[in-house]
């Protein structure tokens, strides 16, 4: 686990509804914002920030969308951006894994949606394509 913290004084602001996550990995720790859907849903929608942004690029749309409604929303701090420290320069790899241990802490077990900014969304297709050979090679090992 990370002896690294959130960098307090740069923690984004939370909208209405929202509760802040700390999300502890081995070489950082994610600084994360959760808003349940208002129907208690398992439908997430994790944003993901661009490239020097953090999570409030999503201030507004989070918000004001009316997704949440049905969706849990959830957004955060790539390592090295924001809050959200890190030890060496970040890798697509990096960010697909901060993708995996956000949708983990949200503990979603229906229908999962990443929406990505830029970098964001070069994570994002990482994200998938790299949990989608994690899963095959686990399998293959059964």
């Amino acid at each position: 686990m990370s002896t690294l913290s959130p960098a307090v004084h740069l923690l984004f602001p939370l909208v209405a509804g929202e509760t802040r996550l700390v999300i502890p990995l081995e070489e950082t720790v994610l600084s994360a914002a959760l808003k349940p859907a208002s129907d208690r849903s398992q439908r997430l929608i994790v944003f993901v920030h661009g490239a020097a942004s953090n999570a409030s690029r999503w201030e507004e749309f989070v918000d004001t969308t009316a997704l949440s409604q049905r969706w849990t929303l959830v957004r955060f701090d790539l390592r090295g951006h924001g809050a959200s420290p890190a030890r060496r320069p970040g890798r697509l790899e990096n960010y697909a894994d901060d993708i995996a241990a956000v949708i983990g802490a949200a503990g979603a077990h229906g229908p999962i949606v990443v929406v990505g900014h830029s970098l964001g969304a070069a994570a994002a297709l990482v994200s998938v394509s790299y949990t989608h050979l994690r899963a095959h090679e686990t399998s293959q090992d059964l």
